[in-house]
């Protein structure tokens, strides 16, 4: 799972699995249900700040989960 982006982790997992992250993110992070599905569809990229929080939930490095953020604010 840790050299998946988190688009691919996200189309990989159930829709139960999905949801179940979904709120652990929306959660964790204090944003909408929706905005963590659309992290998980490719739609919009999180803030690093997020990003981090997300890689610990899902215990694997940022960097791997959200190669491409380097135009994104912390």
């Amino acid at each position: 799972m840790s050299n998946k982006t988190f688009t691919e982790i996200w189309r990989d997992m159930t829709s139960t699995e999905r949801e179940n992250l979904a709120i652990t993110i929306s959660k964790k992070c204090n944003i909408s249900i929706f905005t963590t599905r659309a992290y998980g569809t490719g739609v919009r990229t999180p803030r690093i700040s997020t990003q981090q929080e997300i890689a610990k939930i899902l215990k694997v490095d940022h960097t791997k989960l959200f190669p491409n953020n380097d135009t994104v604010l912390s």
